[in-house]
């Protein structure tokens, strides 16, 4: 990793139990924030959580320091 310009970029563009709540752009909107940041200013994306990821999932990653390894949540 360089520096301290790290990137977590996820979104939330499929709800299943509420299909009205969907927001497919979503999907191209998070690509081009990867390729802005990671591209012109220079930042290291590290999730993996992609798309759609659960309360419970962005909760354990988050707290095993998965997103940013070597970071317990401290919060």
């Amino acid at each position: 990793m360089t520096g301290n310009r790290l990137l977590v970029a996820t979104a939330v563009a499929h709800y299943p139990k509420a299909p009205r709540w969907d927001r497919p752009g979503l999907v191209a909107a998070r690509e081009e924030i990867i390729r802005l940041f990671t591209g012109t200013f220079g930042y290291t994306h590290l999730s993996d959580l992609g798309l759609n990821p659960t309360p419970g999932c962005r909760r354990g990653r988050r707290r095993s320091g998965a997103i940013i390894p070597g970071r317990a949540d401290r919060e």
